[in-house]
Parts: C-alpha cells; structure tokens; sequence
C-alpha cells in the first residue's frame, strides 16, 4: 500500500490505523441538528382556508409542446434499412450500401 513507501514514510513519518471503532453520540447529533416543534393544528386550518382560494381562481392554460427536433428537415437514411443492412450482410455489401445511400455532410 502508499502508506509503506519510503518517501510516504519520510514525510509523513509511520501511520497509525483506527484502534477503537467510532461510537454515535446521541447527545451531540442533538445539539448539532434540533428537532423542530409541530405545529399540526395551524397547519390543518391554513390548508382548510387555502382549499377554497384554488377552487376559485382560474387553472393556467397549458402550453403545447412541440417535439424538439420539428424545425430540421426529415433525415435522409432509413435507420431500420440501415440496421438490418448492417446486421445481416458480409462487410463489402454494407460498404456498397453506405456508398449508395449515406450522402457527405
């Protein structure tokens, strides 16, 4: 491992590895992430008195989406034709296919 390389043991001098394993601290995980108090009651009547607010504003209007790619032209290559060419055929009839029906740039 590094920590027994000659120049690891020059800077650094020799390591020392964990001799007792950690131990959770209950008391400071509490003081370090306190709890914070519930208020159930005021939250049930602020919901109860938002319910009626959304029913009588009006819901926005969706917006259409349109896919991403529609402004570019339709693609040239038949990708399934290609597939199955690619697949099936030896290499010197695919390279007679790409010739034939990929077109440059």
């Amino acid at each position: 491992t590094i920590k027994n390389q000659e120049e690891v043991l020059r800077n650094l001098g020799p390591l020392n590895l964990c001799v007792k394993p950690a131990q959770f601290a209950a008391k400071l995980f509490q003081q370090n992430n306190p709890k914070q108090q519930k208020n159930a009651a005021p939250k049930k009547e602020a919901a109860k008195k938002e319910a009626p607010k959304k029913e009588e504003a009006a819901p926005a209007p969706k917006k259409e989406r349109s896919a991403p790619f529609s402004s570019l032209p339709a693609p040239k290559l038949n990708m399934d034709d290609f597939k199955r060419q690619y697949r099936n055929e030896p290499s010197e009839e695919n390279q007679k296919y790409n010739d034939d029906t990929i077109v440059d740039g």
